[in-house]
């Protein structure tokens, strides 16, 4: 038994050619040559393009520029190869990097590859132009490809079935007396070359499940009008067109090696009737010729895809409503809200439900001014999210004002394509129960009743400005001394305090700089914010910049309660009162109320920020 040979497409390729590129100087310098496995190839057929680059210590990687009529593809990281030889007592030794492209022709013509500079050792290389012929390999009747859809009329938008059918003629060995089976041929399709276009997803789902389409045998006419047999394969698909006009089915072309001739095996375990297993498609059913028979030759044939009459027509115009947002097919909406039982300016969380048979990822959410008399609502578009067949947004929203009863129900307008005409569907309204906010008055709680709350008790009694958050000692709880019995020492200390004090005061501007730079200064930066606070939103601005500092800076676009939030989980403990004025001021704001103690805002924000007690280990 004669050895097999095998060669590598990057050799054959530079093998094969008599005019290579070769860029060279001594014998020791860089070579670089380039070479095509073929200069005549079919439509549909690969060939294969190497750069060979040798004794180069450095080299740019090569790039082909991107050519009409043909698909090009880099093979991966190029193969490395050494080789050293003696001749007559000289060595010598070659080190070689060979970079390889598959390039597929889609149409007929002649086609150039153009020079290439590569940079070698620091000086430019130019390869050769490589020109190759493409022409079409006669399919005769042997191949038929076309694109049915079911309706005769179809609009933009809407879901479109189509059905991809391919007759391939059976494979007949008259010498063996051998007819391929339907599994067989389905094998001799390309699945490297053939371009499945609208049905990729189709055929991917297929593999993923280890199937294939099934084929029939059936009679149909051939170009001469003659009936034949045929294996008949149909892959359905359903799409969405975004434009109107005829169906566009170029992007769709199938490839076959179509067998020229069979012949037997000299290994037993290589044949042409497992080579299924294995490839894109599994072919699991058993070849009755058993497993010494294979195809010896075959020939590329390419069929592009017909396309049936079906016509796509734009979206009306005429009658179109101002919030028709694109939605074809038919849907229904619905709508939940949370809480349902809130003072003015509370935050409401507001989710809405798409139903449909359109395409679900490309339904926008509607627009919902219908809610801008009585709520504020976010003018950000909403990102919605795809379960099945249902599309979920959420937005909140914040009545402005007390004695609001429900929500209105939310239109959703839509085109439907069987009755041709424009709906619009509502929500149910969502019952809902607004009181008054409150007005913050000098006195008011810290923070909110309830596990791990502040609370201040008796407003009769005075209320201290300091923290014993981290602060777990004895005398934690032990009353203040009154004034009265204060130490006669005091006496001493004071006056220089109150002077000191006031030299202070009046060189704040010119101190502040020290000061930021001292340990505090964050929340110090916060306390001179709130004395200028002449809004709720200015003291919540004054609340968030400490929260930011807290953050080193870090915070994004996120909102005050998530910077809470994040705090809390990194060990920073007395936040409630904090996040309570937060909230105290948003309510304020969006509610529009009249009145606002802003004297007593600030001083229970005053008392929030100092209530905020550090991880005992520092930050997380």
């Amino acid at each position: 038994m004669k050895p097999r040979i095998s060669i590598s497409l990057p050799a054959l390729a530079l093998a094969a050619l008599s005019s290579v590129a070769i860029a060279a100087t001594p014998a020791s310098a860089a070579e670089v040559r380039a070479g095509l496995s073929t200069r005549e190839a079919y439509v549909g057929s690969p060939i294969t393009m190497s750069i060979e680059i040798s004794n180069a210590d450095q080299a740019s990687v090569p790039t082909i520029p991107r050519i009409d009529g043909l698909d090009i593809k880099s093979l991966g990281s190029p193969s490395r190869s050494s080789q050293t030889t003696i001749i007559n007592g000289r060595r010598s030794h070659r080190v070689s990097e060979t970079h390889a492209w598959q390039i597929i022709p889609r149409r007929e013509g002649t086609f150039e590859i153009p020079e290439i500079d590569i940079d070698v050792g620091g000086r430019t290389v130019t390869t050769r132009p490589q020109s190759f012929v493409v022409t079409r390999s006669e399919t005769g009747d042997l191949l038929f490809a076309e694109i049915v859809g079911h309706d005769e009329k179809i609009f933009v938008g809407q879901p479109m079935r189509v059905t991809l059918k391919i007759w391939v003629k059976p494979y007949y060995d008259t010498r063996l007396d051998i007819k391929l089976s339907e599994g067989d041929m389905w094998n001799m399709i390309s699945q490297d070359r053939t371009q499945w276009g609208i049905f990729s997803d189709r055929l991917q789902e297929l593999a993923e499940n280890n199937q294939r389409p099934g084929g029939e045998e059936v009679l149909k006419a051939d170009r001469d009008g003659n009936q034949r047999s045929y294996y008949l394969y149909e892959i359905p698909a359903t799409i969405y067109p975004k434009r109107p006009g005829k169906l566009d089915g170029s992007d769709v072309q199938i490839v076959v090696d179509y067998p020229t001739q069979l012949g037997k095996s000299r290994d037993p375990f290589d044949s042409f009737f497992s080579r299924g297993r294995g490839s894109m498609f599994g072919d699991d059913l058993p070849s009755m010729f058993g497993p010494r028979l294979m195809v010896s030759n075959s020939r590329p044939i390419v069929a592009s895809a017909e396309v049936d009459a079906t016509q796509v027509m734009d979206v009306p115009t005429q009658g179109r409503p101002a919030d028709y947002r694109g939605a074809v097919g038919r849907y229904t909406i619905v709508a939940e809200a949370t809480p349902t039982e809130v003072q003015a300016g509370d935050p409401i969380n507001l989710y809405l439900g798409i139903t449909g048979d359109g395409p679900m990822d490309l339904v926008q959410a509607p627009p919902l001014t219908v809610l801008s008399k009585d709520f504020r609502v976010s003018d950000d578009p909403l990102a919605g999210i795809v379960q099945d067949d249902t599309k979920f947004f959420t937005v909140t929203i914040r009545p402005r004002k007390e004695r609001i009863t429900e929500i209105p129900a939310i239109p959703l307008t839509f085109f439907d394509p069987t009755a041709e005409k424009f709906v619009t569907v509502h929500s149910r309204p969502i019952a809902i129960n607004v009181t008054p906010g409150d007005n913050l008055a000098a006195g008011a709680i810290v923070g909110r009743q309830g596990p791990g709350s502040l609370t201040v008790g008796d407003s009769t009694e005075p209320q201290s400005l300091i923290s014993y958050a981290n602060y777990t000692g004895d005398d934690a709880l032990k009353v203040s001394r009154p004034v009265g019995e204060l130490p006669w020492v005091l006496g001493f200390v004071v006056p220089p305090v109150i002077f000191f004090g006031t030299v202070g005061f009046r060189n704040r501007h010119r101190f502040g700089n020290w000061f930021s730079a001292l340990p505090g200064s964050d929340l110090r930066a916060a306390s001179s914010m709130l004395d200028r606070s002449n809004s709720p939103g200015e003291v919540a601005q004054a609340v968030r910049t400490l929260l930011e500092n807290l953050h080193d800076g870090q915070c994004g676009s996120r909102s005050s309660h998530e910077l809470i939030n994040d705090l809390r989980s990194r060990g920073f403990t007395g936040l409630d009162a904090c996040e309570h004025i937060v909230e105290q001021c948003e309510q304020s704001h969006y509610a529009g109320a009249g009145h606002v103690d802003l004297a007593g805002l600030v001083q229970e924000a005053r008392q929030s920020i100092a209530a905020i007690g550090h991880p005992q280990h520092g930050h997380s």
